[in-house]
């Protein structure tokens, strides 16, 4: 006598595998490592008093191993990045350097929040938000044409001039306190 197949999960056929792959937005859910990573980056353009920082992923690495006992590979470190940059909190710009000859070297890239990155990290109280969002509008009143420019800041939002940018700021500002 055939006994049937037990079904492991959600009634499925045995030989149907579970999706493991992102979401259909593109991006995977906030992990701690996630946090912790741009926890680190706010914490560098607060004390630095600047709108990006340029990290090298070996610095990056050490500041999580240090500061938040988070031990990950350098792979594992790309794709967090990836998704943080993915979901819209975060945005780069790839540098390179010219070597002698026909020789091209990779520097570290510039790193930014966007509105959108800002407005979750004050969302989840992280002291330096705050900060963060006056350094975005001092930034934006200086009329400086080097990254990150108003694009950079706000991508997926309807913000194409400086004044409305600003304004979104200063609403978000608000509602911290």
């Amino acid at each position: 006598m055939d006994r049937p197949l037990k079904h492991k999960r959600n009634d499925r056929p045995p030989t149907k595998r579970t999706v493991i792959s992102p979401s259909v937005d593109g991006w995977r859910p906030i992990n701690q490592t996630k946090m912790a990573i741009l926890i680190t980056f706010l914490s560098i353009l607060v004390k630095g008093k600047i709108h990006y920082c340029e990290p090298r992923p070996d610095t990056t690495l050490e500041l999580l191993k240090k500061f938040h006992s988070i031990s990950i590979g350098r792979r594992w470190f790309f794709q967090c990045m990836l998704d943080l940059e993915t979901a819209g909190y975060v945005r780069r710009q790839r540098r390179w350097l010219n070597l002698p000859g026909p020789q091209i070297e990779s520097n570290s890239s510039l790193w930014w929040f966007t509105i959108k990155g800002a407005k979750f990290m004050a969302s989840k109280m992280i002291r330096g938000a705050r900060e963060l969002l006056h350094i975005m509008t001092d930034w934006l009143h200086r009329d400086d044409s080097r990254r990150p420019t108003i694009k950079d800041l706000a991508e997926n939002e309807a913000i194409t001039n400086k004044e409305a940018a600003i304004k979104k700021i200063k609403e978000i500002l608000k509602g911290i306190g």
